[in-house]
């Protein structure tokens, strides 16, 4: 391939090199072996989720296709759960449930979550947990603190996972806002249930606190308590 300059070609998610005038690529995947429970992260050999380290790990490769296969404790008892910053990939929860205990002081971030902001696929997942919110402007939301991309045929706080789940904002700060699922929705919503309490003075929904994209056909069975 005559003209093809060197190193000229890339490969999403791998370091790619080629020698000029060539159209062989040499491309160099990370090791992901021991981060997952097995798969390679593509839509046809998911990432396989079975314990609280891999769903962690989702941080490293936001961009990639996860299914659950158990239920996960990820936080300790009296823990803290860091929200994952942001996810872009494919998460299917198989119907199985996460739980997280204590977002807390989240004043330095505006997001607030199991992901701080959503822009890809998340579905058939069961969230709850604890959080409460002490910053000013901050959207907070058991699934996504921001949904840009799409939440569907999720719950959250589901009584039937012993551990339940609530959402409180710190009443000092009436400009930050709560919902079930997301606090703030830009993306669609949709098939989802919360059943989890929400205290604030500020903006507060079952579903979303803020919407600007869609949301449809979704429950909210929760108290919403100023």
């Amino acid at each position: 391939m005559q003209g093809v300059p060197k190193n000229y070609f890339t490969v999403p998610g791998a370091a790619a090199t080629n020698p000029p005038n060539s159209g062989v690529v040499t491309a160099v995947f990370p090791a992901t072996s021991g981060y997952f429970g097995g798969g390679t992260g593509e839509s046809w050999d998911r990432y396989i989720i079975s314990e609280r380290q891999h769903f962690k790990n989702i941080a490293l490769f936001p961009d990639k296709h996860y299914i659950l296969v158990e239920d996960i404790e990820l936080t300790e008892r009296g823990g803290n759960w860091i929200p994952i910053p942001v996810f872009k990939g494919d998460l299917n929860g198989s119907g199985y449930a996460v739980w997280f205990e204590g977002i807390r002081d989240d004043s330095q971030k505006k997001y607030a979550g199991l992901f701080r902001v959503n822009l890809g696929v998340i579905t058939n997942l069961d969230v709850s947990g604890t959080m409460e919110v002490t910053g000013d402007g901050v959207f907070a939301g058991m699934i996504a603190g921001l949904n840009k991309g799409s939440i569907s045929h999720c719950t959250a706080s589901r009584t039937s996972w012993s551990k339940g789940g609530s959402i409180m904002i710190n009443n000092d700060y009436c400009g930050s806002s709560a919902g079930g699922i997301a606090g703030e929705n830009n993306g669609d919503i949709k098939h989802c249930i919360n059943y989890g309490d929400i205290y604030s003075e500020g903006g507060i929904d079952g579903i979303a606190a803020v919407n600007h994209g869609v949301l449809m056909y979704n429950q909210n069975h929760g108290q919403l308590l100023p």
